[in-house]
């Protein structure tokens, strides 16, 4: 347990072997006895994404993107866009979505703090903006707010780093940026039809009924969430 002496935590990533925390508008490191130490200011989003990077602690938050190097929390210099709506890490890159755009940037290889004017594509199977981005199965998925794309590592450098998978697009979209989590074998959702799925493979597979479509239809879904308890796996619309 350890007490961050604020309310509204936002997101958690551990990044080598330290728990990081974003909560109440600040940057918090955690460490095994449970002793959180404040490292910085951020925006305090709902919307709010962590990954590492080589070391680094990235934060994407209230369309701000911050990096922590060990030392200190910056906001590098933008490069294709400045209204970030979310970050992921993958293939040695962190990619960043843009918020009510279309729009996707990676950093440099390896360097988070590098932001190229070059380094970026668009998801234009479909003409709706993104939501978010998310590392499943080795692949980029960007969930929008209509469909999906799932994107790839090529291998290529800088403008070419990352693409889109051929005919991997899908036409549901994320109901909402906090209606999906990322489990062991992929990631569970609400897509904007209300229904909740699974990832499968490079689709979607529906997983739930009648009665709690309708639940979904009548409440207010706010979150996804997955934890495991005692050998036994749960995903949760809360």
């Amino acid at each position: 347990f350890a007490d961050l002496d604020t309310v509204f935590l936002r997101d958690m990533a551990e990044v080598n072997g330290v728990v990081y925390a974003v909560a109440g508008g600040a940057l918090y490191s955690v460490s095994a006895l449970g002793n959180a130490t404040l490292l910085g200011s951020v925006a305090d989003s709902e919307e709010t994404t962590m990954a590492g990077n080589t070391g680094n602690v990235t934060i994407c938050a209230g369309g701000n993107y911050y990096v922590w190097d060990g030392t200190d929390l910056t906001q590098p210099e933008a490069g294709a866009f400045s209204n970030f709506g979310s970050l992921e890490y993958i293939g040695n890159y962190t990619v960043l979505t843009e918020e009510n755009g279309r729009r996707v940037q990676w950093s440099s290889l390896a360097d988070p703090s590098t932001l190229s004017g070059l380094n970026f594509a668009t998801t234009e199977a479909r003409e709706d903006d993104n939501i978010r981005a998310m590392a499943i199965g080795g692949n980029l998925w960007i969930f929008k707010r209509k469909s999906m794309e799932v994107w790839y590592v090529t291998g290529a450098s800088g403008a070419s780093a990352l693409a889109p998978v051929s005919g991997s697009v899908i036409d549901t979209g994320l109901l909402a940026f906090g209606l999906v989590a990322k489990f062991r074998a992929g990631a569970f959702l609400i897509g904007e039809d209300g229904i909740a799925y699974i990832t499968d493979g490079g689709g979607l597979r529906p997983v739930s009924t009648t009665a709690v479509e309708t639940a979904i239809a009548e409440g207010n879904p706010v979150r996804c969430f997955y934890y495991e308890d005692e050998g036994h796996k749960f995903c949760v619309i809360r």
